[in-house]
């Protein structure tokens, strides 16, 4: 019978690990989320591995050949737990509550798609603190438009959309 493990790998080589894994046919997963982090004062959306350093498994340990696992690029060692030999199964729900919750994370709408054209907002950020706004519609990836009033006329202004609440 197939069961999920725990594997640790060397520090950066989780997709090293992965490739050559799966070239031995394994079913190899990584939990991943999507987050945004601003690089060189843009904001990217990056995929981020949920575990670092780690990846899940799922075999037969008495069919396949699972000792040579140790011993793949990329890999460090099977988690173990006790003082058993064998290495310790995950159940199979606590790897599906961790799918669920990965699809669940990566499928959360953007900020500029949870308003509507003419939403109230309020803008936050280092020009426009606590500043009242109209909600215009979505530009580019990760920016909005909305109606500013400044001394008595509106302003279409581009704003990033971690600036308004």
């Amino acid at each position: 019978m197939k069961n999920w493990y725990l594997l640790q790998t060397k520090p950066n080589q989780e997709n090293k690990a992965i490739l050559n894994l799966e070239n031995q046919n394994y079913e190899v997963y990584q939990p991943k989320i999507s987050t945004r982090k601003k690089k060189k004062g843009q904001w990217q959306s990056i995929s981020e591995t949920l575990f670092p350093l780690y990846l899940f498994i799922h075999l037969n340990t008495e069919k396949d050949n699972w000792t040579k696992i140790n011993s793949t690029l990329g890999v460090n060692r099977f988690v173990r737990f006790g003082l058993g030999n064998l290495p310790s199964p995950i159940n199979d729900e606590i790897i599906a509550t961790i799918k669920k919750q990965e699809q669940a994370l990566n499928q959360e709408t953007s900020v500029g798609q949870q308003f509507k054209k003419g939403d109230s907002i309020t803008l936050s950020n280092k020009n426009f603190d606590n500043i009242k706004a109209i909600f215009q519609e979505t530009s580019k990836e990760n920016r909005v438009f909305v109606l500013l009033s400044l001394l008595g006329k509106n302003h279409k202004i581009e704003v990033d959309e971690n600036d308004i609440k």
